[in-house]
């Protein structure tokens, strides 16, 4: 029961997953301000959805035409605002997957509309788990989670946090590593794709057991031609861009 949220750390981390779902013929929904998602998706954020509605078109149709004969549109205003509320509703209820950025999960009218209407986010995917801080993730957990799952690697880069206060107090600790600290054990996804197997080899050794798989295997990626590469066997240049 209740409503799937996909989110993620970043804007652009939140727009794939949404551009993604989207190709894949599920019903999406984004939540939170319409500029800081990318221009092709900002049809489908929840506020522009809203405005499309019939209904809703029709309200601001009498509210500009009380405000041209200088009517009181106190009420034709009160009016337009039901008419949001109710498309918005019928729009979280009918999607598949709502989506939104941690931070932008947290938009304060969707989120008073769901718990007035008793709508929950029950399962939560969180992507760059390892990248956000512990009460950016805390936000979409708040509304009813019962199943998360948090994706990201605690063996890479941590949260910027720019306090040297608010490290010292734990802030620069995102809620994935803190819960492997603690004892629950993660799914580790063990092949690799971006790197050659070469570069691959470091952080397996030195991060995670020498048990990191590579694909496509070295002989499948054909060195780039055009470049003087310093070595002939070893897949690393250090280029100065000074």
């Amino acid at each position: 029961g209740g409503k799937i949220l996909a989110s993620a750390h970043s804007n652009v981390a939140t727009d794939n997953m949404m551009e993604r779902l989207m190709r894949n013929g599920v019903r999406v929904v984004r939540i939170g301000r319409v500029s800081t998602c990318a221009p092709t998706l900002q049809g489908n954020c929840l506020d522009a959805l809203v405005e499309k509605d019939e209904g809703v078109k029709a309200a601001r149709r009498e509210v500009a035409l009380a405000e041209l004969n200088s009517l009181n549109y106190t009420r034709t205003r009160a009016d337009l605002e039901v008419q949001r509320e109710r498309a918005a509703l019928s729009i979280l209820t009918a999607c598949d997957v709502v989506v939104g950025s941690l931070v932008g999960s947290g938009h304060e009218a969707t989120m008073l509309l769901m718990r007035e209407h008793g709508m929950a986010f029950h399962t939560v995917i969180a992507d760059e788990a390892s990248q956000a801080t512990e009460p950016a993730t805390l936000i979409p957990l708040s509304m009813g989670a019962c199943r998360v799952c948090l994706v990201g690697d605690h063996c890479q880069l941590p949260p910027t946090v720019a306090s040297r206060d608010a490290l010292k107090e734990g802030l620069g600790v995102p809620l994935l590593a803190r819960l492997v600290a603690s004892g629950v054990t993660p799914q580790r996804l063990s092949v690799q794709y971006r790197m050659h197997p070469e570069l691959a080899s470091f952080p397996s050794k030195n991060f995670y057991g020498d048990s990191l798989a590579s694909f496509p295997k070295a002989s499948d990626r054909p060195r780039v031609t055009g470049f003087d590469w310093p070595s002939e066997t070893v897949p690393v240049a250090f280029v100065d861009v000074g």
